[in-house]
């Protein structure tokens, strides 16, 4: 069996490249939460509702027309071990994407005007869905180009890459917004120069890795994983965006407006530990299937995983009161009360990339699409059921009620393909420890806003660790490594 020192090696390999995909992946999507202050002021409630549904009309095509060859090329790279068949495999993924591209170009120019009229009432919106789709094509070789550097392990170009893209989206929306007054339309412009910008770019990043020659076998194989994944997309979309949608047709666009703001603050825990997970894992836990303690590596990156998924969700669920009176204007205040559902939501979402690696392994990956219908088909009856009711807020328990049972789902396929003895009695500590400190920072309000902070800041750092000691979570190779990093800390310190 693999030793704890090997094992820990591993998991300092991973944690180190999670950092760099999670800081890239920050940057990445930071764009989006840094400019709130700039959306909440510039545009009405109305408008961000408009916005929102735009924006997601471009994500769910994206989603359809990549046809899950991202996460194909992913799988097929380590079929290989030599560079040129893998050569063969970024470069057949590229022209299937360029061939998807000018389909979705032509549908986007043909139903424009009717997505406008369908979900506005009005074909006064329908250029911004030419142009978000466009963008969306561009967003499409991006996502290559980074999929390629996380194959290759690449991290440090996939955060720089990320970082610049960051700069320069922020610079031309704030331009376009702020100086120029373009309101929705400067928004989505501005999406799609940076996309065009960083296309051009990327492909040529990774020029060297691009040969002129297509398979036809590698792509029947990249179109047969890709495929349920991408009805897995269609399903996530459901389980994720259709919420809004429905909103529409029940609320007000002001109320959308809200549900959206709230949506994009919750969603934080997909941007800063999701995202990098799904870079990180696949490449990572491929890479070492043949282990014999392959079985004990999955297990623990899943306690880690919601270790952190529970910080995450802490900081996120008890601060963003405080975050949207900061950053939003007081039209917006209202929608903190559906940010902790969302954020519970994707905190308990971030067990799925370690859940399917029994799909993964045994190529089942429309396992997954069947999970994920099963789950999309509830969301819709429950948005149905609550939406009228509750508006907003029923929006966010029926996605959180619908994700977890697809959860469960998911987990019951793999178990019966890949058997992982998850570590169940720390994963219940961790559970227990973060629903104390989050009722104890939830319940009891503090009106001054600096004091609050302060306060919750404080439970969280203090009670989150200590809370896991009292329960003895920590085994004795863990508390080891713990205590070594006090004293070599405290060492320092006093140098």
């Amino acid at each position: 069996m693999e030793s704890d020192s090997t094992l820990g090696r591993k998991f300092k390999l991973m944690a180190g490249q999670g950092a760099l995909y999670g800081a890239g992946s920050v940057m990445g999507r930071l764009a989006g939460i840094i400019l709130i202050p700039l959306y909440t002021r510039a545009l009405a409630t109305s408008e961000y509702g408009i916005l929102g549904l735009i924006v997601i009309t471009g994500q769910i095509a994206g989603v359809i027309f990549s046809l899950g060859l991202r996460q194909g090329l992913v799988r097929s790279f380590f079929d290989y071990d030599r560079n040129e068949p893998r050569k063969i495999v970024i470069s057949t993924v590229i022209f299937l994407t360029a061939v998807n591209s000018i389909v979705l170009l032509l549908c986007g120019l043909f139903l424009a005007g009717l997505l406008s009229n369908s979900l506005f009432g009005t074909r006064e919106y329908g250029f911004y869905f030419i142009l978000i789709i466009a963008g969306t094509i561009c967003d499409m070789f991006n996502q290559i180009a980074f999929a390629v550097f996380r194959v290759r392990q690449e991290a440090k170009k996939f955060v720089f890459c990320q970082t610049l893209s960051l700069l320069v989206r922020a610079g031309i929306i704030i331009y376009l917004v702020a100086e120029a007054g373009w309101g929705i339309k400067g928004v989505i412009v501005g999406q799609l120069i940076t996309n065009s910008i960083f296309m051009v770019f990327l492909l040529w990043m990774i020029r060297n890795h691009i040969v002129a020659k297509f398979s036809m076998p590698e792509a029947h194989k990249l179109i047969r994983y890709g495929t349920p994944l991408a009805f897995v997309g269609i399903f996530a979309f459901v389980l994720n965006y259709l919420d809004r949608i429905i909103l529409n047709h029940y609320v007000t666009l002001d109320e959308v407006g809200l549900y959206t703001l709230a949506y994009q603050l919750g969603m934080l825990v997909n941007i800063v530990l999701i995202a990098p997970l799904k870079r990180l894992w696949g490449p990572v836990f491929l890479s070492v299937k043949e282990d014999e303690n392959f079985n004990r590596f999955c297990a623990k990156s899943l306690t880690y995983v919601i270790v952190i998924a529970g910080l995450v969700f802490l900081l996120i669920a008890l601060l963003s009161r405080e975050a949207l009176v900061v950053m939003s204007a007081r039209q917006y205040w209202d929608s903190y009360s559906v940010i902790p559902i969302i954020a519970l939501t994707y905190s308990l979402w971030s067990a799925r990339s370690m859940i399917d690696v029994g799909v993964v392994l045994k190529r089942k990956t429309g396992a997954i699409a069947l999970c994920t219908s099963i789950g999309a088909v509830l969301n819709i009856d429950l948005n149905l059921i609550l939406i009228p009711r509750y508006g907003m807020v029923g929006a966010a328990w029926a996605t959180l009620i619908s994700f977890v049972i697809t959860l469960g789902l998911d987990y019951a396929y793999n178990r019966s393909l890949f058997r992982i003895e998850y570590e169940w009695a720390r994963l219940l500590k961790i559970c227990a420890v973060v629903a104390v400190i989050f009722s104890a920072g939830y319940l009891y309000e503090i009106n001054n806003l600096y004091l609050s902070i302060v306060f919750k800041l404080g439970i969280i750092v203090v009670l989150y660790p200590c809370g896991l000691l009292l329960l003895r979570f920590f085994d004795k190779p863990e508390t080891a490594r713990i205590n070594k990093t006090i004293s070599a800390v405290a060492g320092y310190l006093r140098r």
